[in-house]
């Protein structure tokens, strides 16, 4: 870390370079000795690729020393120093090539390492909250991608508070009349660092939800600091939550909160079941309060916006959500639960019902057009060599002689319907591949979107070659039609996810035929190639024709039967080689059999075991994917705004609010807790809850108070 360069100034340089040395090892000593009698040397930066920028008073925060800090400061130190060397700047190094990312400033640098008191000095002495390094990122960014969770969220806390402080300063500087009403609001404009956005477009909250940073989401999503009391009436309050960064759908972006939460790599939620909480982080249940959330930043979707936090929750990285229950835990979070669900009740439920009918009637009628499909009886005359056979078969009717007929014209007319379905379907799912991120397509994904529209594009190119191949009387398209069919049946599973019986049901299927089977047939493919070239080469030579052994593909087709218990092969003696035989057979049957199924049946188990925990969080996630989409894919005209403007003092009139009802005072944390209230104010069964000692009825009534919210 020995710095090659300095910026050489008057005849310090070699000065300069002990104190960087000094500091370096931390000798404070001989440090203060040379800034005794070169105090310049203080301000002196380096110059060299790798630090380029590098002050001694990074030296001394990345020391820890806090004496040296404040004397490097009191001697004209710049508090604002930054460091832009390839070393420590992502925008210059590359994400990889950076030995430590702090946010480049000397104040995110303490921040990072969790200097609380340097913090405090450097804020005191001059430091700017709002300064944002190469990549956009001010101090709460860096903060909302540290990997020490506690600690982020305890310099985060540091952060806030220290922005109230420089607000009430400011208040006081304006009252005072030291300040401008111009330079008043440009200056409390620059210290929201919670709205100040990074070159990628992200808030610091959105960051977090993008990272999957479920403590740091909470902390800048408080409630508590979020909500605006609008009136108390003893336990019933009512309150005004923001949306203006949490729902941008309304503005038309695509990285807003809920979107980031929701989409945010889906597969991460299954091994990690504290991002399931980020949706889940739900008020105190003791007493009943009602609040108004402002909806400018949560939902976007208002103003056709893509980049509100509700967007970010949903769709950042939709993989994210399986592997990592994080996420999901982030679409329980107050107030993106109260939102989803404001949003699912006012309109996207009788949109969905809607959509769900119109799907069965296209279905059907696409059964019954294939169903009675034009086929005529022929008779043929057919030589058997010896004699003359009469065979009746089975044929199609030329397409241009298939609607002669009412009846015929009638299932023309069905045909259409289908056809314009289709194409509608085709249309979409190609805008939506376009438009929104592409991580939210991932086939194996079972929580978003992905496998039912990689399934809707199946089904949507089936019907068109099957349309191709009934203008041509192509011979092959009974396989074709059989193909749509199935496909478009199994498309229907897709509405199942508006209900919660069936939701995680089909979550199951997805994860067993995504994970086990998949793995499970990647091994079995492997041991029945091997197998079937064995058992091929052993009847090879056979005297008699053997059927289930007369070629590679009838052969493979024998074991894999075999496998499932299907088939019975008593032809063993016939081959040239029984013994060989024999043994292949056995060995077979315990590797394949035995072995095989019997582990993929064990699989299946602990799948099916491990889904069923969290069913409840996923399926609330799958619904929060369920919104998203029909509010992408409504027209603005017919999507219904969630939240309200309010005419209130205080309250800007161009923003959007969520009116929230609670039952008890919001927390920051996901745990639910209980607050002691008077005895007059306490009932019967809520003193019972705070002096029971058994989680079972703690669950109990936290279930109880969950669903009164609910209600509410």
């Amino acid at each position: 870390m020995q710095p090659q360069g300095v910026q050489k100034e008057d005849d310090h340089a070699g000065y300069h370079q002990s104190l960087h040395l000094a500091l370096l090892r931390d000798n404070e000593k001989l440090a203060l000795e040379i800034l005794d009698q070169h105090v310049d040397c203080a301000n002196m930066v380096c110059c060299d690729r790798n630090h380029d920028g590098e002050s001694p008073l990074h030296l001394a925060i990345f020391n820890g020393n806090f004496r040296l800090v404040r004397e490097l400061v009191s001697r004209g130190a710049d508090p604002n120093a930054r460091c832009t060397g390839t070393s420590f700047s992502q925008a210059q190094g590359g994400e990889g090539g950076v030995l430590f990312y702090y946010g480049e400033y000397a104040l995110s640098l303490a921040a990072r390492l969790g200097m609380e008191h340097i913090v405090r000095y450097l804020v005191e002495n001059g430091a700017e909250l709002d300064n944002q390094d190469s990549k956009g990122n001010t101090v709460l960014h860096v903060l909302s991608i540290m990997e020490h969770a506690d600690a982020a969220c305890s310099m985060a806390r540091l952060v806030l508070k220290l922005v109230e402080e420089q607000l009430e300063i400011l208040k006081t500087q304006y009252d005072n009349q030291q300040l401008s009403l111009e330079e008043f609001v440009q200056i409390r404009e620059n210290l929201d660092l919670e709205k100040i956005t990074n070159n990628a477009g992200l808030t610091p909250v959105k960051l977090a939800a993008d990272s999957g940073n479920l403590e740091m989401f909470q902390v800048l999503l408080d409630p508590s600091r979020k909500q605006h009391v609008l009136w108390k009436y003893g336990p019933v309050s009512e309150c005004l939550y923001d949306l203006t960064d949490i729902d941008s759908t309304q503005r038309g972006a695509c990285n807003g909160l809920l979107e980031i939460v929701v989409y945010s790599n889906v597969r991460r939620f299954y091994t990690n079941i504290k991002y399931a909480k980020c949706m889940v982080n739900t008020p105190m249940y003791g007493s009943v309060s009602e609040c108004l959330c402002d909806l400018t930043d949560i939902d976007s979707t208002q103003h056709g916006a893509r980049n509100g936090l509700l967007e970010i929750v949903v769709y950042s990285n939709v993989r994210r959500f399986y592997t990592n229950i994080k996420a999901a835990k982030m679409v329980q979070t107050t107030p993106i639960k109260q939102l989803l669900n404001k949003k699912w009740t006012s309109f996207v439920r009788g949109w969905f019902l809607a959509f769900a009918l119109a799907y069965l009637v296209h279905i059907i009628v696409f059964t019954i057009c294939c169903w009675y499909r034009p086929l005529r009886t022929v008779v043929r005359v057919v030589s058997n060599g010896t004699d003359n056979v009469t065979v009746t078969v089975v044929e199609k009717v030329p397409v241009f002689e298939s609607y002669n007929t009412p009846w015929h014209q009638a299932r023309l007319a069905g045909e259409m319907f289908t056809l314009l379905v289709v194409l509608l379907i085709l249309y979409v799912e190609i805008s939506d591949i376009i438009h929104v991120k592409p991580q939210a397509f991932g086939i194996l994904n079972g929580v978003g979107n992905g496998p039912f529209r990689f399934l809707s594009l199946l089904y949507s190119c089936a019907v068109l070659i099957l349309l191709v191949f009934r203008l041509t009387d192509h011979p092959r398209e009974d396989v074709v039609m059989s193909l749509a069919l199935v496909f478009g049946w199994m498309l229907l599973l897709y509405f199942s996810r508006g209900s919660e019986a069936l939701g995680p049901f089909t979550v199951i299927i997805q994860q067993i035929l995504a994970g086990d089977i998949v793995r499970f047939f990647a091994v079995y493919l492997v041991c029945l190639l091997g197998y079937t070239a064995a058992f091929y080469i052993t009847f090879e030579q056979a005297d008699e024709y053997l059927e289930q052994f007369r070629d590679f593909e009838h052969t493979m087709l024998t074991l894999f039967k075999l496998t499932l218990g299907v088939e019975d092969v008593t032809v063993l003696d016939k081959a040239p080689n029984p013994a060989m035989a024999v043994a292949l057979f056995v060995s077979f049957l315990i590797f394949s059999f035995l072995l095989m199924t019997n582990l993929l049946i064990g699989m299946m188990g602990e799948t099916l075991s491990r889904v069923s925990e969290e069913k409840r969080d996923l399926w609330k996630l799958q619904r929060a994917c369920l919104i998203l989409l029909f509010e992408r894919r409504l027209p603005s005209c017919l999507r219904r705004p969630a939240g309200e403007y309010v005419d209130v003092p205080g309250f800007d009139p161009n923003t959007r609010y969520l009116r929230v009802k609670i039952l008890g005072e919001l927390e920051a944390r996901s745990e639910v807790k209980f607050k002691r209230a008077p005895a007059r104010q306490r009932p019967s069964f809520q003193r019972s809850v705070v002096g029971s000692t058994k989680s079972a009825k703690m669950r109990a009534m936290v279930d109880y108070w969950r669903k009164q919210t609910t209600s509410l």
